[in-house]
């Protein structure tokens, strides 16, 4: 939903997840064993700058935690929690209405500073070996900027659908030359109209991203890149007219990879409060 003038809105997601080495790889590193899990906290603030263009904050933390079966410098039990990179946006508002059939329509562009803690050694070079690394930053060291849009449909139809899709990159490698790869995400959505039970809707997502390889000095980065498909199944509560929320269960589909990426089983609860 878009902001009028001069509101306000905020929210955000908390999600945890399990992940473990794709099921779908085709070379799966067996002495990569271990478990990671992560929880994410993706807190936003939503301001109108005008009917038509909306201005948006993005606060991400996040822990990350990891045990290795056998653990030595390369793979290792470790926590790493902090705030990531702070990112800024524009949305602007083609379309947007709300009562009755019609359509949402929203396109938007967002980048991300380098104010996180990002790798302070390349996780894939030799000497890394000699010393303990990690292959998880909170910070990339880079800017990244990514250009979106969403689509909604609301008819007769039983269930109000939409589209949304995003491409992101970086503007340059960080000081010591990892480069995150570029990403192009396309999610179809399917909200069913009548409610399961009082103001509780089942919502649907499939999830479909392309990603390039990230760069480590130039060169493509093991376990990395591929294409990645993710069905989503959940519910949208409507408590209020101000006030929102999803629960949403998600896990992989399909995945056309090589190496020991991860898979995610997670679990979200998002939440969203327009104040004015």
């Amino acid at each position: 939903m878009g902001l009028a003038k001069g509101q306000w809105a905020i929210g955000g997601e908390l999600l945890t997840a399990r992940l473990k080495p794709s099921q779908f790889s085709r070379d799966i590193e067996k002495e990569h064993a271990g478990r990671v899990s992560l929880l994410t906290v993706n807190n936003y603030l939503l301001y109108g700058i005008s009917d038509r263009v909306n201005a948006i904050v993005k606060i991400p933390w996040v822990k990350w935690a990891q045990s290795a079966e056998e653990p030595d410098n390369h793979h290792r039990t470790e926590t790493i929690t902090g705030f990531r990179d702070l990112s800024f946006g524009l949305r602007w508002v083609i379309r947007n209405e709300t009562v009755g059939p019609g359509q949402r329509l929203f396109l938007g562009i967002n980048m991300s500073i380098p104010s996180a803690e990002s790798y302070s050694i390349n996780p894939f070079t030799e000497d890394a070996d000699s010393v303990k690394h990690s292959h998880f930053a909170l910070g990339t060291g880079q800017t990244i900027s990514d250009l979106n849009g969403e689509w909604w449909f609301r008819s007769e139809f039983p269930w109000v659908l939409g589209i949304t899709g995003l491409y992101r990159f970086s503007w340059q490698p960080s000081v010591i030359d990892y480069r995150l790869g570029q990403q192009a995400v396309i999610v179809l959505h399917g909200i069913r109209q009548e409610p399961v039970f009082r103001n509780s809707f089942v919502y649907i997502r499939l999830t479909t991203k392309v990603e390039r390889p990230d760069l480590w000095d130039g060169e493509k980065a093991p376990n990395s890149g591929g294409v990645y498909m993710d069905w989503m199944a959940g519910l949208n509560f409507e408590f209020t007219e101000s006030l929102s929320g999803v629960l949403s269960f998600e896990y992989p589909l399909w995945r056309a990879v090589r190496g020991t990426q991860l898979d995610p089983l997670s679990m979200a609860i998002s939440i969203r409060k327009i104040m004015n």
